[in-house]
């Protein structure tokens, strides 16, 4: 039983693609979900159901707000191109970069190197921390 609860929290969290369904009484199949991605081609603010393990590739030099944050969910910025983007928080909630809070509505910047990313979760109702980053991002201020 502990087995089978473990297997459909790693699906429903996505942290798997690919897993074999048997349950000991023999081979079911393979369960496949891939992440969903999200291309981001221009200043955009994401909505709370594109941060449920979304990955989002950004293709400039853009910034991306989150929504208002939902205790649990979690997006990943990357980019694909040498260029700055940030990541903004709402009005109303902070980030946790690199254990300092900053301001309410503040950004975080990107280093400008394609493949830099940067990985937000939702932990509290005060806000985002980072849990993960590709290159040194910083506060980038409001």
């Amino acid at each position: 039983m502990f087995k089978r609860l473990i297997l459909i929290l790693a699906i429903i969290l996505g942290l798997t693609t690919s897993v074999y369904a048997g349950w000991g009484d023999g081979w079911r199949g393979q369960l496949t979900g891939l992440t969903p991605v999200i291309n981001v081609a221009a200043n955009t603010t994401l909505t709370a159901n594109q941060c449920l393990g979304q990955i989002v590739l950004v293709t400039g030099n853009y910034t991306v707000t989150l929504p208002p944050v939902v205790i649990g969910s979690m997006v990943t910025l990357r980019a694909t191109t040498a260029a700055v983007f940030y990541g903004k928080a709402n009005a109303n909630d902070r980030i946790i970069l690199s254990g300092v809070a900053l301001d309410d509505a503040d950004k975080t910047a990107s280093p400008g190197n394609a493949g830099d990313q940067i990985t937000y979760w939702g932990d509290s109702a005060a806000g985002w921390t980072v849990v993960g980053m590709i290159g040194g991002h910083t506060d980038g201020g409001v």
